[in-house]
């Protein structure tokens, strides 16, 4: 007797079975994202999201972090290694020019200092975990690049709500 060898749920997908009907590639795509289909990539112009969670750019095989090309737009000139453009209520995705501001690392580090021992986002009380956060809004953070995602339905499908 044969044995059957099961492929992939995804058509065109000729990957051997894994997990859940998924091979190991749309598995893991659907465990981290909800859809076995979702793409981390932007389309072309749009930059990645980096492991912190900042939108990266490569212009001309130099790549530059989003809220810092902002910043040196408006003020006209290349930042110093030594300036840190701080977001102001902590998401890295909201680069508008109110929520930016420039300060050295010795001020940054006082903003961020290792002291603070309770979440930053607004209303929760939650014991500092990393970057600022409380344990949920630390893996948040993680998963999603924003500790303000949350997952909802059987499908897993991404929203935002403020808590």
């Amino acid at each position: 007797m044969m044995k059957m060898i099961k492929n992939c749920l995804i058509e065109q997908c000729l990957r051997r079975y894994y997990a859940l009907g998924y091979c190991r590639l749309h598995y893991k795509r659907f465990h981290k994202y909800g859809d076995p289909l979702f793409l981390p990539r932007g389309e072309n112009g749009s930059g990645h999201l980096n492991k912190r969670g900042y939108r990266i750019f490569s212009i001309s095989d130099v790549r530059k972090k989003e809220h810092r090309m902002i910043m040196e737009s408006h003020l006209g000139r290349e930042l110093e290694s030594h300036e840190i453009v701080h977001h102001k209520d902590g998401n890295n995705l909201n680069n508008s020019l109110d929520n930016l501001e420039v300060m050295s690392i010795g001020d940054h580090s006082k903003i961020h200092n290792t002291k603070h021992f309770g979440c930053k986002i607004i209303n929760c009380e939650g014991k500092h975990k990393g970057f600022g956060f409380c344990q949920k809004h630390y893996i948040r953070f993680r998963k999603y690049g924003d500790p303000n995602t949350v997952l909802v339905s059987h499908w897993k499908k991404r929203r935002k709500v403020m808590s």
